[in-house]
């Protein structure tokens, strides 16, 4: 079945839902991650989508996406890495990943939030099976560089974390902690899963308790 690329806003107070208009270029979408920014901003990042891209073995996106609340319309991101990365990496396309939204103490911008996001997979063929798929633990945030020209700026925070299988959750504590939860080993039909947290001020990673073994994904069968 085809995927529906419509954008929807629910209005509370109204309790009634619109339809908006969409980008030419906005295509349709899963496996991706939306954030709100300051109230007024929608982030939508990766994903995958069958006509992401022209290269066969690139299925997931790693494009940017911004929905304006006040315009109700979606419009890309022209996002840059800052260049005191040294090995050369980039935000490679990504699934199935998890993002956060913690407060700056200080940007040129008038937003003061960034988005951060965290491992997925890299879906190479036409099946989500570990053979097909490339895990990643790398940990991205994504800043806001200048308001006038609307350049966001990735940056790389070290070191990488644990390689937490899908589906894995995420969130961000009082602005200085990010805690992360997901799979971290299967093993005939059981579920490994691991609670991690990243303090941002020291890049430095904790793991909290013991493995918890679960027969099936929760909120699904086995």
């Amino acid at each position: 079945s085809s995927m529906d690329n419509r954008t929807w806003i629910y209005d509370t107070q109204s309790n009634s839902w619109e339809a908006v208009r969409q980008n030419s270029r906005h295509q349709s979408i899963v496996h991706h991650t939306l954030v709100t920014l300051c109230q007024r901003q929608v982030l939508r990042f990766g994903g995958f989508s069958s006509r992401v891209t022209s290269n066969e073995n690139d299925q997931c996106s790693n494009e940017t996406w911004m929905f304006e609340l006040s315009h109700k319309k979606w419009r890309i991101v022209e996002t840059v890495i800052r260049p005191n990365v040294t090995d050369n990496s980039y935000v490679s396309p990504r699934c199935k990943h998890t993002a956060a939204v913690v407060h700056l103490q200080s940007s040129p911008c008038s937003c003061k939030e960034s988005m951060l996001i965290y491992g997925g997979v890299y879906r190479k063929q036409e099946t989500w099976s570990s053979e097909a798929n490339t895990g990643l633990d790398d940990v991205w945030q994504l800043i806001c560089k200048d308001d006038n020209v609307r350049v966001y700026e990735w940056v790389r925070l070290y070191p990488n974390g644990p390689k937490l299988s899908y589906p894995s959750a995420v969130a961000a504590f009082n602005n200085t902690v990010l805690y992360v939860y997901g799979v971290a080993a299967t093993y005939r039909r059981s579920w490994y899963w691991e609670v991690w947290s990243y303090r941002l001020s020291t890049g430095t990673w904790h793991k909290h308790g013991n493995s918890t073994r679960q027969q099936s994904i929760p909120g699904q069968g086995v």
